[in-house]
Protein backbone atom coordinates (compact mmCIF):
# COMPACT_ATOMS: atom_id res chain seq x y z
CA UNK A 1 0.00 0.00 0.00
CA UNK A 2 1.36 3.38 -0.98
CA UNK A 3 0.62 6.33 1.30
CA UNK A 4 0.75 9.89 0.10
CA UNK A 5 1.47 12.65 2.51
CA UNK A 6 -0.46 15.84 2.34
CA UNK A 7 2.09 18.59 2.77
CA UNK A 8 1.45 22.11 4.05
CA UNK A 9 0.84 23.32 0.47
CA UNK A 10 -1.80 20.63 -0.04
CA UNK A 11 -3.53 21.53 3.20
CA UNK A 12 -3.63 25.22 2.26
CA UNK A 13 -4.98 24.40 -1.22
CA UNK A 14 -7.70 22.19 0.29
CA UNK A 15 -8.60 24.88 2.82
CA UNK A 16 -8.88 27.55 0.11
CA UNK A 17 -11.06 25.37 -2.13
CA UNK A 18 -13.44 24.64 0.76
CA UNK A 19 -13.62 28.37 1.48
CA UNK A 20 -14.62 29.08 -2.11
CA UNK A 21 -17.31 26.37 -2.06
CA UNK A 22 -18.89 27.59 1.15
CA UNK A 23 -18.14 31.30 0.85
CA UNK A 24 -20.63 34.08 0.30
CA UNK A 25 -22.43 33.96 -3.04
CA UNK A 26 -21.57 36.62 -5.59
CA UNK A 27 -25.21 37.07 -6.64
CA UNK A 28 -28.39 38.23 -4.96
CA UNK A 29 -32.16 37.84 -5.19
CA UNK A 30 -34.93 40.40 -5.61
CA UNK A 31 -38.50 39.31 -4.91
CA UNK A 32 -41.78 40.82 -3.82
CA UNK A 33 -45.46 41.16 -4.48
CA UNK A 34 -47.45 43.30 -6.88
CA UNK A 35 -50.67 44.85 -5.57
CA UNK A 36 -53.33 47.31 -6.68
CA UNK A 37 -54.31 50.36 -4.55
CA UNK A 38 -56.76 48.22 -2.49
CA UNK A 39 -53.99 45.73 -1.64
CA UNK A 40 -55.29 42.99 -3.94
CA UNK A 41 -52.70 40.95 -5.86
CA UNK A 42 -52.13 41.76 -9.53
CA UNK A 43 -51.33 38.47 -11.28
CA UNK A 44 -49.73 38.45 -14.71
CA UNK A 45 -47.80 41.69 -14.19
CA UNK A 46 -44.77 41.98 -16.50
CA UNK A 47 -41.71 42.73 -14.33
CA UNK A 48 -38.28 43.84 -15.58
CA UNK A 49 -35.12 44.20 -13.51
CA UNK A 50 -32.33 46.16 -15.21
CA UNK A 51 -28.78 46.52 -13.89
CA UNK A 52 -28.14 50.27 -14.20
CA UNK A 53 -24.39 49.82 -14.82
CA UNK A 54 -24.42 47.03 -17.41
CA UNK A 55 -27.90 47.49 -18.91
CA UNK A 56 -28.58 43.75 -18.50
CA UNK A 57 -32.33 43.17 -18.22
CA UNK A 58 -34.21 40.16 -16.87
CA UNK A 59 -37.95 39.69 -17.25
CA UNK A 60 -40.61 37.72 -15.42
CA UNK A 61 -44.35 37.65 -14.80
CA UNK A 62 -46.01 37.80 -11.38
CA UNK A 63 -47.75 34.63 -10.22
CA UNK A 64 -51.48 34.15 -9.66
CA UNK A 65 -50.96 35.60 -6.15
CA UNK A 66 -48.92 38.56 -7.43
CA UNK A 67 -45.51 37.20 -6.38
CA UNK A 68 -42.33 37.63 -8.44
CA UNK A 69 -38.70 36.63 -7.91
CA UNK A 70 -35.37 37.13 -9.67
CA UNK A 71 -32.56 34.88 -8.42
CA UNK A 72 -28.85 34.90 -9.29
CA UNK A 73 -28.73 38.64 -10.07
CA UNK A 74 -25.32 40.32 -10.11
CA UNK A 75 -24.93 42.92 -7.35
CA UNK A 76 -25.37 46.59 -8.21
CA UNK A 77 -27.93 49.37 -8.71
CA UNK A 78 -31.13 48.14 -10.35
CA UNK A 79 -34.28 49.58 -11.87
CA UNK A 80 -37.47 47.56 -11.43
CA UNK A 81 -40.36 48.20 -13.84
CA UNK A 82 -43.86 46.72 -13.54
CA UNK A 83 -46.46 46.84 -16.32
CA UNK A 84 -50.01 45.45 -16.19
CA UNK A 85 -53.11 46.04 -18.29
CA UNK A 86 -55.34 48.71 -16.75
CA UNK A 87 -52.54 50.13 -14.59
CA UNK A 88 -49.92 52.84 -14.98
CA UNK A 89 -46.36 51.62 -15.42
CA UNK A 90 -44.50 51.64 -12.10
CA UNK A 91 -40.72 52.12 -11.93
CA UNK A 92 -38.38 51.91 -8.93
CA UNK A 93 -34.85 53.19 -9.62
CA UNK A 94 -31.70 53.05 -7.53
CA UNK A 95 -32.51 49.72 -5.88
CA UNK A 96 -29.17 48.51 -4.48
CA UNK A 97 -28.55 44.75 -4.39
CA UNK A 98 -25.47 43.39 -2.65
CA UNK A 99 -23.84 39.97 -2.98
CA UNK A 100 -25.61 37.28 -0.96
CA UNK A 101 -28.61 39.54 -0.27
CA UNK A 102 -32.28 38.61 -0.61
CA UNK A 103 -34.09 41.91 -1.12
CA UNK A 104 -37.87 42.33 -0.91
CA UNK A 105 -39.32 45.04 -3.15
CA UNK A 106 -43.13 45.17 -3.07
CA UNK A 107 -44.77 47.15 -5.86
CA UNK A 108 -48.11 48.99 -5.74
CA UNK A 109 -49.66 49.77 -9.10
CA UNK A 110 -51.88 52.79 -9.75
CA UNK A 111 -55.03 52.52 -11.82
CA UNK A 112 -54.83 54.10 -15.27
CA UNK A 113 -53.84 53.50 -18.85
CA UNK A 114 -50.37 52.09 -19.45
CA UNK A 115 -49.72 54.45 -22.33
CA UNK A 116 -51.50 56.11 -25.19
CA UNK A 117 -50.04 57.39 -28.42
CA UNK A 118 -51.91 59.52 -30.93
CA UNK A 119 -50.61 59.47 -34.46
CA UNK A 120 -51.36 62.37 -36.77
CA UNK A 121 -50.14 64.14 -39.87
CA UNK A 122 -50.14 67.89 -40.39
CA UNK A 123 -50.40 69.35 -43.86
CA UNK A 124 -47.91 72.25 -43.89
CA UNK A 125 -49.63 74.20 -46.68
CA UNK A 126 -53.12 74.15 -45.12
CA UNK A 127 -52.05 73.69 -41.48
CA UNK A 128 -54.68 70.96 -41.25
CA UNK A 129 -54.14 68.02 -38.85
CA UNK A 130 -55.21 64.55 -39.96
CA UNK A 131 -55.83 62.00 -37.20
CA UNK A 132 -54.34 58.61 -38.22
CA UNK A 133 -55.06 56.55 -35.11
CA UNK A 134 -54.66 55.92 -31.41
CA UNK A 135 -52.73 53.06 -29.87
Amino acid sequence: MIRKRLGLGGIIALWLSVGVLFGQANTGTISGSVNDPSGAAVPGTHIEVTNELTGETRTSTSSNVGYYAFALLPPGRCTITATAKGFKQTTRTGVILTAGQTLTVDLQLELGATSEAVTGLRNASTDRLYHLGTT
